[in-house]
């Protein structure tokens, strides 16, 4: 449904009706009881994105920011045929319970500032990359794969540069999340600090994203195993359950590759305090800097805290030997990824079905097709964000 065209004065009225009703039926001193007006919810509405590229940083009629302000609850946005990239001027805070679809949609922060904060865990983002966001005070991230390039200033505060989730729990479908930077969780901070985050990713690639922390310019060789940057937790992910808090996120089918984080841990996942992590399915290889989930609060790469607890399953995991895991299935073998720019995985890949149905199938909404748009079954399920569609 194409909304630009419509008020939006008209659509709160039109959606209000009811609640006028009641309004007036109140002051002809009828009870809600004598009148028995029915409790009306405000049907969905679909709003579409019309407006593209450069972000003007205000609501602009038929941008994304526009429509996010407009759009209420259970109400869905999706985008014309013709957007494909949004840069962001700055970032978008969504308190309502949205559905965002893409498919093939990049919103991208510019390399200046976070994508999304998030305040209601009944968003759901699904087919969107985010790309080049950087929290305050963030860092530049990862180049290539030759150099590292790190510009920053001598404060350094920033919490998930593409997405924020501030004590809420969002679903992720089948999104990418690419060159993000902040200095903790450089794609995604999950703050359940006294709170509770606890976000369900589904078919979700993690890579080129970083949680760099120094007060200087670097230009640093990176090979893996020998880069020592300094502070930085959380490459791709963050969890934060300290505070009494809790987080639990719930990551199935999901890829993390070349994600990088100071010599303080977690180059794709880090875990504070009580954190109760599922990874599922999933691929954690060729992160770099530090190990590749860490748990702890200290700056001690390796400290594990008996609260925090990693329940892995039928996942490949490069330091897999190094972590207290519970669950069963898992593997620590080269993936055999396609090239080192893409994550789908060749016919001889130990990651080819080895994953585990039940994990996947029990996942309500979960997507039929894998990241690439392709069956997400072939036989059983593999591992991480790609399918494999050759005979099993």
């Amino acid at each position: 449904m194409m909304f630009n065209q419509v008020s939006h004065s008209t659509n709160r009225l039109t959606r209000y009706v009811p609640a006028a009703l009641l309004a007036l039926l109140l002051l002809l001193n009828l009870t809600p009881a004598q009148a028995a007006p029915a409790q009306v919810v405000p049907a969905p509405m679909t709003y579409t994105v019309t407006i593209g590229g450069d972000d003007t940083g205000n609501s602009t009629e038929g941008s994304l920011r526009d429509v996010v302000s407009r759009a209420m609850d259970n109400d869905m946005i999706v985008f014309a045929p013709s957007i494909t990239h949004i840069i962001l001027k700055s970032e978008i805070t969504i308190m309502q319970s949205l559905t965002i679809s893409g498919p093939g949609v990049t919103i991208s922060g510019g390399s200046n500032n976070r994508v999304f904060t998030l305040k209601n865990s009944g968003i759901t983002l699904s087919g969107l990359t985010i790309a080049d966001g950087k929290a305050a005070d963030g860092k530049a991230n990862a180049k290539a794969e030759v150099l590292l390039v790190v510009r920053l200033a001598s404060e350094n505060n920033g919490n998930g540069g593409g997405v924020y989730n501030d004590k809420c729990s969002p679903t992720f479908l089948n999104c990418t999340f690419v060159n993000n930077t902040a200095t903790n969780g450089g794609a995604m901070y999950n703050n359940g600090a006294g709170d509770t985050s606890s976000p369900v990713l589904v078919n979700c690639l993690f890579t080129g994203n970083s949680a760099i922390s120094i007060s200087q310019e670097l230009i640093i060789p990176i090979s893996k195993g020998s880069y020592s940057g300094v502070g930085g937790y959380g490459g791709a992910i963050y969890n934060d359950a300290s505070n009494s808090g809790t987080s639990a996120p719930i990551i199935t089918n999901c890829t993390f590759t070349k994600n990088t984080a100071g010599a303080s841990g977690g180059s794709a996942i880090y875990n504070r305090e009580g954190v109760d992590l599922t990874l599922n399915n999933s691929i954690v290889w060729d992160n770099i800097g530090s190990n590749g989930i860490t748990n702890g609060n200290s700056s001690e790469e390796y400290s594990v805290p008996v609260s925090a607890t990693l329940n892995i399953n039928n996942s490949d995991v490069q330091e897999l030997t190094s972590l207290t895991v519970t669950g069963t299935g898992n593997i620590s073998s080269d993936p055999l990824f396609t090239s080192a720019i893409v994550f789908t995985l060749q016919d001889a890949s130990p990651a080819r079905n080895t994953g585990r149905d039940s994990f996947y199938d029990d996942i309500t909404g979960a997507p039929t097709t894998d990241l690439g748009g392709l069956p997400r079954k072939n036989g059983q399920i593999d591992m991480g964000a790609f399918e494999n569609t050759s005979s099993p």
